[in-house]
């Protein structure tokens, strides 16, 4: 039987726990005895849903992006395909700003503006801001090679002002995150192609534009001949917010008895001894593990490596 211990208990290590309890299923996989250890007092990371006065609030993340589709085939395969809740096109989007609430311009598709008159009338962006992002379309490609932070990216290419008010409210809500620690290989990969292909991101968004709307009318066309889902629009939640996921996931961990979640655990370092991994704990007796799987943030994960 192997043993296996997973450092983390954000969506990335209950996703792991999920999957790797599906496996142990199989005939060929053989048992596993899975322990999860999180430093916080509770599951799933940055993700926190609360409910106030009637009123559901995100503390972390807010959506995700369905053009990722892993979260939301995890949704599915969860059972939670009918809380799938799809963007109200007929809401609008504000930003804090100086104190005061300013909409988001219309046709700003994840950071890129897309229409010309909405982004002039805006007071979110000032005048100087908005001809650096119209400048974008004149901005060469990046020659280096290898990866950049999102925010790096996001400036090269519309702007700080573009990342200050736009993109880091945005990126918070999808992964509750810092730009300039975040890889845009890895975030929006998107972004990097669009670029290579089109040599400007409202270029490259604008041709997109198109793909997206032939996809929306082959959904709607598949609904009316009865083969109904739930709407899909670029950002998805959950009707009981995304902590839903995470519930929906640790129930489903929590099930077999060889698993365990050990919370307000923290792990100071991982030893090597021949072929078994000693994972060491602070106030807590040493575990023992076959495979260790890391599923924290990179800095923390380069702390213990």
């Amino acid at each position: 039987m192997k043993k296996i211990v997973i450092i983390g208990g954000g969506i990335g290590g209950l996703a792991t726990a999920y999957f790797l309890k599906e496996l142990s299923q199989s005939r060929d996989f053989g048992g596993l005895m899975l322990t999860v250890v999180e430093k916080g007092e509770r599951l799933g990371g940055n993700i926190r849903t609360e409910k106030t006065d009637g009123f559901l609030i995100e503390a972390g993340p807010d959506c995700f992006l369905s053009e990722k589709p892993w979260a939301m085939a995890l949704c599915k395969r969860l059972g939670l395909e009918e809380k799938l809740l799809p963007t109200n096109e007929g809401q609008k989007t504000f930003v804090l700003s100086g104190g005061t609430l300013h909409e988001l311009p219309e046709g700003v598709i994840l950071m890129v503006p897309t229409k010309i008159l909405p982004l002039v009338t805006s007071s979110l962006i000032t005048l100087k801001g908005k001809l650096r992002m119209a400048l974008e379309l004149f901005v060469p490609k990046r020659r280096e090679k290898g990866d950049e932070s999102l925010g790096d990216f996001v400036r090269r290419r519309l702007g700080k002002e573009a990342l200050e008010k736009i993109a880091e409210p945005l990126v918070a809500g999808v992964h509750a995150g810092d730009p300039d620690t975040m890889s845009i290989q890895s975030s929006f990969p998107k972004f990097v192609e669009l670029e290579r292909e089109y040599g400007s991101l409202i270029r490259g968004m604008l041709a997109r534009i198109g793909e997206m709307r032939r996809v929306r009318k082959r959904a709607a066309q598949a609904e009316k001949l009865g083969a109904p889902g739930p709407r899909v629009t670029m950002f998805m939640t959950l009707k009981g917010g995304l902590k839903e996921l995470v519930d929906a996931l640790t129930a489903e961990i929590e099930r077999p008895r060889w698993t365990s979640i050990m919370t307000g655990t923290k792990v100071a370092d991982i030893v090597r001894a021949d072929d078994i991994y000693e994972v060491l704990l602070e106030d807590e007796l040493p575990l023992y593990a076959d495979i260790v799987v890391v599923a924290t943030p990179s800095y923390v994960a380069s702390g213990l490596l």
